[in-house]
């Protein structure tokens, strides 16, 4: 395996036991590195790629792990869609309840209007009672004074007969 896989001394991919592999020619890469060791400088290791590591899920009652680079906020993929669904139920909660403030208020306005309307019909309706009452006093009034007039002509008439000429209205 040690022969077949890349070398872990040289960043080149290319490089095999400080000879490249195209060129044929000794890995420039290489060389330096051998020199700087045979001065007491050891370069870093060339980095296959990222470690993986072992993680936990951060979510309340879940045991689930996974390997490689962890997530931002700690929780497992079913976390997250837990967390985003009770987001969204949030968001669903406090738009019922705005909806329901909005339809309450708007209620709230219909009845303040109907009973306005009522109270504007009741006065109108006393005013108009009121109005016939009054005009029904008037006629009661008029036709009382035109029989006291009637009465009081009747008796002159009868007290003074040579004014009859003189009157209107005949007896």
């Amino acid at each position: 395996m040690a022969l077949v896989r890349p070398s872990t001394d040289c960043p080149d991919p290319m490089c095999e036991d400080g000879i490249t592999l195209h060129l044929g020619h000794p890995c420039p890469k290489c060389t330096e590195r051998r020199a700087d060791r045979r001065r007491g400088r050891v370069p870093a290791q060339r980095n296959n790629g990222p470690t993986l590591q072992w993680w936990e899920c951060q979510g309340n009652d879940c045991s689930a792990a996974g390997r490689g680079r962890p997530p931002e906020d700690g929780l497992c993929q079913h976390c997250q869609a837990r967390e985003e669904h009770k987001k969204i139920q949030n968001a669903t909660a406090h738009l019922l309840a705005e909806t329901q403030t909005a339809q309450e208020a708007e209620r709230l306005r219909h009845s303040i209007r109907w009973e306005r309307m009522l109270n504007d019909a009741y006065t109108q309706h006393a005013e108009y009672t009121r109005t016939e009452q009054d005009h029904e006093e008037t006629k009661q009034r008029a036709a009382a004074t035109a029989a006291e007039t009637h009465r009081l002509r009747q008796q002159l008439l009868r007290q003074h007969p040579e004014l009859a000429p003189y009157t209107q209205h005949q007896p």
